[in-house]
């Protein structure tokens, strides 16, 4: 199916609002406004990363076709040096005890696409792993009992997210799911982190 007039509109629009999340997020951190958990970023940064290697070789087709990964990964590998360039001390040192669980599904992810060849199911695994890299950052919420996540950052991400389903959608229609997986994820996942955040935040209020 070729691109329509609304699928390339998509991307622009989706392009546009992944750079700007980079940059507001971006200025949080230097602001020291945004204390995000980098545990969870560089779970992000190895997971979407792969995610983006597994669907290229999968369904052999472009980054437009996939353009919230593609895009997600840009702007996570951003946030990740922001975070080494302007993070606390703190955010720096903290860890979790089950990283090393994670970083070992991660590798035998790796070895089981090597091994078998099969793009595509890595792909679903991979979607598992950035699952988990959510948690550091709910933990931080419910440890501390407050938002420590930007709103308005999370909720560009999230009209990211929306706006690449039509793409992922075009895609769809053709039989490749993986696009439409992945972003049906990222806008659940984004969506508890909003839900989450917007409930500390009005709480601290009341």
């Amino acid at each position: 199916m070729s691109s329509t007039p609304l699928h390339e509109v998509a991307v622009w629009f989706v392009e546009i609002l992944m750079v700007l999340f980079t940059f507001v997020y971006g200025r949080l951190i230097y602001t020291k406004k945004a204390k995000p958990a980098l545990s969870s970023w560089l779970i992000w940064a190895f997971a979407t990363g792969l995610s983006l290697a597994t669907y290229v070789i999968a369904e052999k087709k472009d980054f437009e076709t996939n353009i919230f990964n593609a895009a997600d990964f840009v702007s996570i590998l951003f946030v990740v040096a922001a975070i080494f360039l302007w993070g606390s001390r703190e955010m720096l040192q903290k860890t979790f005890w089950w990283q090393k669980y994670y970083l070992l599904g991660a590798g035998i992810i790796v070895l089981y696409g090597i091994a078998s060849g099969d793009a595509w199911t890595s792909n679903w695994f991979t979607q598992f792993l950035i699952v988990c890299g959510y948690f550091p950052t709910l933990h931080n919420m419910f440890k501390e009992k407050r938002n420590t996540e930007p709103l308005a950052a999370w909720g560009i991400l999230f009209l990211a997210a929306l706006f690449s389903l039509i793409p992922a959608y075009n895609t769809y229609i053709e039989g490749n799911i993986l696009p439409v997986a992945y972003t049906i994820r990222a806008l659940i996942m984004i969506g508890i982190i909003l839900l989450v955040a917007g409930y500390y935040e009005w709480r601290t209020k009341n």
